[in-house]
């Protein structure tokens, strides 16, 4: 999370603080033992090496910069490595001082995309007796450095210090969060500062955290893994940025970029990065099991790779209790607390939402032993929203059902978070007539009905929950259908994109998201009334989807029938509901069967099929 743009009064500033301390709160860990031990090893310094105590310029950044880059290690040219006055692109408001970072001088091309990614360690050089050691200074460093973590998110962690004054703290970030050294007075002990910085310039790639996984060539960035079930390794060639990235510091730092093998110019595979507590990613296992057994409708598992863990990055450190921030005169407002709090930031015990497969981060031990990991999947696809006429969105939603139901059936697995992000349109490559055109991913919050966890979280994607969820009701394979109707609401309803900010000003679907749990449930409820939807689809549905309406409705009846004169929003366990619940399939698979145009739908000539028929369309499909 990166506090930018205009501040508005100092409420603004605390409340941009609050939010950081929401984030960071139980992450942080200062003056950790071992830490100059493991990270900066003593070096013997020669008596032509030593240096006057005020031979260190702590006047200016530029005076500073002249003497680093004098130092022996850059004079013997024993560093490719060097400090350079380097401002940062998404710097934080309100954080003063002058960025000195350590770049390599050697690049083979500048990092164009974003030059936040060149940066190796991260500095911040503060001169005036008005910065302290505080929270909020600290608050602040913090924020700049996670801003920098952002611009290189497959990196596994950030070295960084900050200089106040003569004052010199060193700090490492990573998945789990941020710990400091002890700080120090470089006047008094400039040898000490020596022997830092000169650490920082003679790291190499593992040493500075970055992704040692990934390789470079000639024709660019690439990793190798054992292919699934193969012997053989297969080299992939990355696309040069992520297209899914994650701003937030602690948790997954899910980060994808697209790949192709050496032979083809076009990418079809997509490689993930990601962090993972406990026994690795649930989303590999569950995906390999899926695809051995047969599952239609979702990514295939090409490889995997196991890249270590928080635990082997930290050895030999002593962590004590976490920092507990705080700011004085500070009113905290629980609602406004939650709203819009990044994803990875835990709201309650019990209640969480989790979006786009970020799990909630709790205190197990001293810290998170997360385990990093990287997967890749086949096909790349197209975002849900690059749908090209309501027709193919059908189709797509069409086949989005049958994937949950083979899910289901064939490995005994509900997703729990369908929505527009987990939805991709496969390409076609006229290879299969029988492939889907909508495919299923992402089961990082998918659960295992044969081996069920011993806790129960509150999961699924902001807008596009069941009802019964929000209300606390256990998974069932309905509340995946239902969040596919929600999809489809969503797409008729917002003319362009699939987030909050593209709902128009007066969409009722503003307060189905948010993370009051009960207000989207009282909300959804209420709306999901036979009357008020009926009102709802008339008044919000674009043109071109206004032909769909009467499919709404017919699907809305399946989804919530009226009994006792009220709807229905639980889960119906008698032998044969199931089969039920596939007449939505059933009607999304007939048309596109008959090719309907949508003024034809919305006509008598094309009369919605009776619940009687659903077997008979079925067919074959999951026999």
């Amino acid at each position: 999370m990166v506090c930018q743009g205009p501040l508005v009064g100092a409420s603004a500033n605390y409340h941009c603080l609050e939010r950081l301390i929401s984030t960071l709160q139980g992450s942080v860990y200062r003056n950790v033992s071992g830490y100059d031990a493991k990270y900066f090893p003593a070096q013997s310094i020669s008596a032509s090496e030593a240096q006057p105590q005020n031979s260190i310029p702590l006047q200016s950044p530029s005076e500073l910069l002249k003497w680093l880059d004098d130092l022996p290690c850059r004079r013997l040219g024993a560093t490719h490595n060097s400090f350079v006055l380097h401002s940062i692109k998404r710097k934080p408001r309100d954080i003063s001082g002058t960025d000195i970072c350590l770049v390599r001088t050697s690049a083979s091309k500048p990092q164009v995309l974003c030059p936040d990614a060149a940066v190796l360690v991260l500095g911040l050089f503060q001169t005036g007796t008005e910065f302290s050691p505080g929270d909020e200074a600290v608050l602040g460093f913090c924020d700049l450095a996670m801003s920098v973590f952002a611009a290189r998110p497959d990196r596994r962690f950030l070295h960084a210090f900050r200089i106040y004054n003569s004052t010199m703290e060193t700090w490492t970030f990573d998945r789990a969060g941020a710990y400091s050294g002890e700080s120090f007075n470089i006047v008094e002990e400039p040898n000490r500062f020596r022997n830092i910085v000169a650490g920082y310039m003679s790291m190499d790639d593992d040493r500075l955290g970055l992704n040692s996984f990934l390789q470079q060539d000639d024709q660019g960035a690439f990793l190798e893994l054992k292919e699934q079930n193969q012997p053989s390794v297969r080299r992939l060639y990355l696309d040069e940025d992520a297209f899914v990235r994650q701003d937030y510091l602690v948790g997954p730092g899910t980060t994808c970029f697209k790949a192709r093998i050496p032979a083809l110019r076009d990418q079809e595979m997509v490689v993930k990065f990601a962090w993972n507590r406990n026994e690795g990613s649930a989303e590999r296992r569950l995906l390999q099991f899926a695809n051995e057994k047969n599952v239609w409708g979702i990514l295939k598992l090409e490889g995997y790779q196991d890249l270590g863990d928080i635990a082997c990055l930290r050895q030999g450190l002593q962590f004590g209790q976490p920092y507990e921030f705080s700011l004085p005169h500070l009113e905290t407002n629980e609602s406004d607390n939650f709203q819009n709090l990044p994803e990875s930031t835990p709201k309650s015990p019990l209640l969480r939402q989790v979006s786009s497969g970020i799990v909630e981060h709790e205190k197990e031990s001293q810290f998170d032993n997360l385990k990093f990991e990287c997967i890749v999947t086949s096909p790349l696809g197209r975002p849900l929203s690059t749908f090209s006429s309501p027709s193919e969105l059908m189709t797509v939603l069409r086949d989005i059902t049958k994937a949950l139901r083979s899910l289901y059936v064939k490995a005994n697995i509900l997703h729990r978070d369908v929505s527009p992000q987990n939805i991709i349109i496969a390409p076609n490559n006229n290879q299969d007539p029988g492939a889907p055109i909508g495919m299923l991913i992402d089961l990082d919050l998918a659960l295992d009905l044969s081996n069920l966890p011993s806790e129960r979280r509150l999961v699924g994607s902001e807008g596009f929950m069941a009802i019964g969820i929000l209300g606390g009701d256990d998974h069932t394979y309905r509340h995946d259908l239902e969040s596919v109707f929600y999809v489809f609401l969503w797409m008729a309803i917002c003319r362009n994109g699939v987030t909050p900010d593209n709902i128009p000003n007066t969409s009722r679907l503003h307060l189905w998201c948010g993370t009051d749990f009960l207000a989207s449930f009282h909300s959804k409820r209420k709306d999901m009334q036979l009357t008020e939807f009926s009102k709802l689809a008339e008044e919000e549905f674009t043109e071109r989807f206004k032909p769909y309406l009467p499919l709404a409705m017919t699907i809305h009846q399946l989804l919530f029938p009226v009994r006792n004169g009220k709807i229905f929003i639980g889960t119906d366990h008698e032998p044969g509901s199931i089969e039920q619940l596939s007449i939505i399939s059933l009607i999304l698979n007939t048309l596109n069967r008959y090719r309907v145009s949508e003024s034809k739908i919305a006509s008598d000539e094309f009369p919605l099929p009776k619940s009687r028929d659903a077997t008979s369309f079925l067919g074959p499909l999951y026999e």
